[in-house]
């Protein structure tokens, strides 16, 4: 990656498109620090009208930190054409420390948001006693069963508290002990 090159570009008065999707696919991989010189130019890429572009320029902001850059994830979330990109690049920035922002992903009012969230090709940033919450939910009760035994030792007390609650039935409760604390229930 040229950083020189990808400056001029990104502060051109006209940014030429094709010129800069190699060098944002090429900034997307590196660690935040290289990325640092360039995230205030990508804002005003979010709101280009090919989805492709959008979605690479989220990309290039994954791992971000501050307030207005993860701002700008997340309203990303709304949009259908890059979700995937927003979810990816809000997971790359949550990974290390602020994993409780993760909330914004996993209890998203789309549960098309939520489901990218649970991709089971991808890793869980943070605790996995969220994904216990998500068995309430009808729209991914599925995919959470399916990765049950990611959740961790915390778990049982959340699934209790979600089968006094009526949120999930007793069946659902049961399979999720048995993944999480051993055969015998």
């Amino acid at each position: 990656m040229n950083d020189l090159e990808l400056w001029k570009l990104l502060t051109a008065p006209l940014v030429p498109i094709k010129q800069v999707l190699p060098h944002l696919e090429a900034l997307a991989s590196q660690p935040l620090w290289m990325k640092v010189p360039h995230i205030g130019f990508l804002a005003p890429l979010l709101t280009h009208k090919d989805a492709t572009f959008r979605s690479a320029a989220l990309r290039a902001m994954g791992g971000v930190q501050g307030y207005l850059g993860y701002r700008l994830l997340v309203s990303a979330l709304d949009d259908p054409d890059t979700r995937a990109a927003a979810v990816e690049a809000i997971r790359v920035s949550v990974w290390d420390q602020c994993y409780p922002r993760w909330a914004h992903v996993i209890f998203h009012p789309d549960p098309a948001v939520r489901k990218h969230a649970l991709d089971p090709t991808r890793p869980w940033p943070g605790t996995r006693q969220y994904l216990v919450y998500l068995l309430a939910d009808p729209e991914t009760r599925d995919a959470v069963l399916a990765s049950i035994d990611r959740i961790g030792q915390d778990a049982p007390g959340i699934v209790l508290h979600l089968l006094d609650s009526g949120l999930i039935t007793p069946m659902v409760a049961r399979h999720c002990l048995a993944r999480t604390v051993g055969a015998g229930w």
